[in-house]
């Protein structure tokens, strides 16, 4: 039997142990940023225990992709920011928790896609989690990066995509990958299926900018497969958030998109695929292998000729930092980075300004 004193020392223990698992659960459950004196989205997200989770756990995915960023301030602060700011105007017309809760979802998956490399193991849990259906085609386009060309990566990355592959409609590519083994063969074959399962998707497929870094062939994979409205979902890239920034590049190639009459019709949508592709090509230095360009072709056209004389202090400014950075992020020498700089742009200028 306890004495009246045992009693009491057990009642404190037991009080400290509830106080230290509600400490627990607290620190759990809140968000990653102080309740105290919360905005209006913050006070939503501080009155629901499951986007406090979401939130704290965007917050430890942010902070893996900030460190992974390579070469420089990358894009991915600023793409947070505006991120944060799409979320405060949704929380001010349509406040409703499970509409934000998938906004989170979408962001940490994005963020899961971008350290694919760096944290394997978290990334792939939270794929599992926020898009289930996706986890297999992430890790076999990890596993198809990683290891080298042969029997054993091709028997995993078949095995991996079967299933995806046996339920997706392939009458575009069905001649030249009519099953699971072909489509797993090379580059190329995986990047059509990568193609169909982007098309078969509601967002297109985000390829990790890293699968370029690590091997720039597989930069085909961005590349627009058919001609017309359906090459809207064309697989992304995230190349322009985990790479530097590039302010004056990025300002030129915008004021010349800005200048260009936009295309009528369908085709307008392959000819945004290919612009997307070749930005992703310019910050991964891989544009010479993107099938759609003529590589050694270093001139530019008369369209892009005549928009460079009326924006020079614009070209040289884009051309000088695209060139160092190049240098610094690629280990070029100075002639090269800025014989491949001035290529990059030749080729996204002759691009966007063909007005045809």
């Amino acid at each position: 039997m306890k004495t009246g004193f045992s009693l009491v020392a057990y009642f404190i223990k037991l009080a400290l142990l509830m106080s230290g698992l509600m400490l627990a659960f607290q620190a759990s459950a809140a968000p990653s940023f102080s309740c105290a004196h919360p905005s209006a989205i913050e006070k939503v997200i501080c009155q629901s225990q499951t986007l406090s989770a979401k939130d704290r756990l965007m917050a430890h995915f942010f902070d893996l992709a900030k460190k992974n960023a390579t070469a420089g301030p990358s894009g991915l602060i600023t793409a947070q920011r505006q991120w944060l700011k799409n979320l405060t105007k949704m929380c001010l017309t349509d406040p409703q928790e499970k509409r934000i809760e998938g906004y989170y979802d979408q962001r940490l998956f994005e963020l899961a896609v971008m350290v694919l490399y760096t944290h394997h193991g978290e990334a792939i849990k939270q794929i599992r989690k926020t898009n289930p259906e996706l986890v297999n085609i992430y890790e076999a386009i990890y596993q198809f990066t990683s290891l080298p060309a042969g029997s054993t990566r091709h028997n995993k990355v078949t095995e991996l995509i079967r299933p995806a592959f046996e339920v997706t409609d392939n009458h575009i590519f069905e001649d030249k990958i009519p099953d699971a083994e072909s489509a797993a063969e090379n580059t190329n074959n995986f990047g059509m299926f990568l193609w169909l399962i982007s098309e078969n998707n509601p967002e297109s497929l985000i390829i990790p900018c890293e699968a370029f870094l690590r091997h720039p062939q597989n930069i085909v994979w961005l590349e627009p497969l058919a001609g017309g409205a359906i090459d809207s979902r064309t697989p992304i890239s995230d190349c322009e958030q985990t790479q530097p920034t590039l302010p004056l590049f990025k300002q030129f190639i915008h004021l010349a998109e800005d200048a260009t009459p936009v295309s009528t019709g369908t085709i307008r949508f392959t000819i945004y695929a290919i612009t997307r592709a070749e930005m992703s090509a310019t910050l991964s230095h891989s544009m010479k292998y993107l099938k759609s360009i003529q590589y050694g072709k270093n001139s530019l056209s008369d369209d892009a000729q005549q928009f460079i004389k009326q924006h020079t202090e614009g070209y040289q400014n884009s051309l000088i930092e695209l060139e160092h950075y190049y240098q610094h992020a690629f280990n070029m020498p100075a002639d090269t980075a800025n014989s491949e700089a001035r290529r990059s742009i030749t080729i996204l200028l002759n691009n966007i300004t063909d007005d045809e």
